[in-house]
């Protein structure tokens, strides 16, 4: 009766087989194939392709035995397929090429390495799995590994909501829209701090960075300033402004708002129950701003505005 061959290619010698020779056999059982699968390392060439291992009954060293496959050579610039045997067996997959891996069985969905990364996945027999689902202690998270694996992080969409950051320092953070409300941080240094759209949502401080430029808010009938306000140009055609009370709206001290009068008839800028000043007069109160005249509102105090401007009366 011929020897037959456990799931790993370990020849299981039948009764008088191997006479005189089954010390060989068991020698090499034992120095090869339990060897290979327990601490053996092979290297998995990519040639733009897909690789399929396959193991054969022999005890003699195969690759697709090994605890450790590292993946070389060239991927083309795609994901390949790195197909392994339908039998139940962890590895260690290092993957040393350009690009991902996919690692799983002929049937099976598999388990995607990135390029430069190492992990432990699992073969069920029908699927390959992930291995690892939790660390018990990680000591140190080390960005620069991380990096290395995935390539520059980048914040998209990146909402923050009372955050409070002490002694956060960043370098080079990218957010394609980065929506900031309350956002508080002590000790907080940024370098090259790059957003397409930096959204305004609450309060801002009057000596925050600001605008560029005087963002409008374009306007058609009688308004109120909002807190959103603060450093934009506010438009009119007709109705006019009112600066309301800090009592109800707290602009901070120092806030400036421009108002731009886009008719071809006087407006009123009206404040409730505190004081407008005009500038280099002893005016107070409402203030009237003829046809397409442009005026400056600064909040000086905490209940005291003074304006001044084209076309102000």
């Amino acid at each position: 009766m011929p020897s037959t061959y456990s799931n790993l290619k370990i020849q299981l010698m039948a009764t008088g087989e191997n006479n005189t020779s089954w010390g060989d056999v068991t020698n090499v059982n034992l120095g090869t194939a339990l060897e290979e699968a327990i601490v053996g390392s092979a290297d998995v060439t990519f040639s733009s392709g897909n690789v399929t291992l396959t193991l054969t009954n022999t005890n003699a060293s195969q690759t697709a035995r090994n605890l450790r496959l590292r993946c070389t050579g060239t991927t083309g610039g795609s994901t390949r397929n790195l197909v392994v045997p339908s039998i139940e067996k962890p590895y260690i997959i290092q993957n040393d090429c350009a690009d991902s891996i996919l690692v799983k069985t002929a049937a099976g969905t598999g388990i995607t390495v990135p390029a430069g990364a190492s992990t432990w996945v699992y073969s069920d027999g029908v699927n390959v799995v992930s291995a690892l689902s939790y660390a018990p202690f990680i000591g140190a998270l080390d960005f620069a590994s991380v990096n290395a694996v995935v390539g520059t992080l980048v914040a998209t969409n990146l909402t923050s909501t009372n955050i409070a950051a002490t002694n956060v320092t960043s370098t080079n953070v990218n957010a394609t829209t980065a929506i900031l409300t309350n956002l508080t941080s002590t000790n907080a240094t940024t370098t090259n701090l790059t957003a397409t759209t930096v959204l305004d949502a609450g309060t801002i401080g009057a000596a925050a960075p600001g605008f560029r430029g005087l963002p409008q808010n374009a306007r058609t009938g009688a308004y109120t300033l909002a807190l959103s306000d603060a450093g934009k140009q506010v438009s009119n055609t007709t109705g006019g402004w009112v600066i309301p009370a800090n009592a109800s709206v707290a602009f901070p001290v120092d806030t400036a708002i421009v108002l731009f009068n886009n008719s071809g008839s006087s407006q009123t800028i009206s404040i409730t129950s505190d004081t407008l000043r005009q500038a280099g007069t002893a005016n107070t109160g409402t203030r009237t701003l003829a046809q397409y005249g442009l005026a400056t509102c600064v909040k000086v105090a905490s209940t005291t505005w003074v304006i001044s401007g084209a076309g102000l009366s």
